[in-house]
This record gives C-alpha cells, sequence and structure tokens, in this order.
C-alpha cells in the first residue's frame, strides 16, 4: 500500500522533475551534490530541451518555447564546446550518454 503512495506513478510533473534532476546529478556528478561541472550541466539542458520539445508538440503556442529551445539548445552546446575542450573523453563519453552526436560540436581553434 505505501510503495503504491509514493510510487512515480503518482507523482506530478514537479515531482517527477525532481526526480529526474536528481538522478542526472547522481549519474553524471563528480560528487552526490554536483551542480556545477559541465557533464552535469549539459545533462540538465538536454533534460530541459526534451521537456520543452514535449511541450511544443502538445501545446498550440509555440513562440515562447521556441525561443527558450534555441537558448537552452546554444548553452549546452557552449558548454559541450568548454568540455571538448579541457577533456575529450569526458566530452565524448557526456555526448553519448545525454544522445548528442560528438561531431556535431564543434570547437573553433584561436
Amino acid at each position: 500500500m505505501v510503495r503504491r503512495i509514493i510510487s512515480l506513478e503518482n507523482a506530478g510533473l514537479k515531482e517527477l522533475g525532481k526526480f529526474n534532476k536528481r538522478r542526472l546529478r547522481e549519474l553524471f556528478g563528480r560528487t552526490i551534490q554536483d551542480t556545477g561541472s559541465p557533464e552535469v550541466q549539459a545533462a540538465l539542458f538536454t533534460l530541459r530541451i526534451q521537456s520543452l520539445m514535449h511541450h511544443r508538440t502538445v501545446t498550440k503556442q509555440k513562440g515562447e518555447a521556441k525561443r527558450a529551445l534555441e537558448v537552452y539548445t546554444s548553452k549546452r552546446s557552449k558548454i559541450l564546446k568548454y568540455l571538448r575542450r579541457t577533456d575529450l573523453a569526458k566530452f565524448v563519453e557526456t555526448c553519448h550518454a545525454i544522445g548528442v552526436d560528438p561531431d556535431d560540436i564543434h570547437v573553433r581553434n584561436k
């Protein structure tokens, strides 16, 4: 009975979001409460992007969601470019884990 009450099947969108964010921090973070490493940030932006893509398919008013989607995609790209410059192995591992093709992220040489 208690298991059914606290199950994720009965959770709302807010609780599911919290659970997913916590799980991403545990999977990609260097420590349990790590929120600042590029791996965690890229994973969290991917979660936001997927959420917005779902939102755009459900609702008809898509202007603001489209702009937010572009912003989050750009921010994730910048974080992945930084990760590629600093640690190539982590970059490839993170890209495969979040479902991004590593060859799509280009870093300009200075």
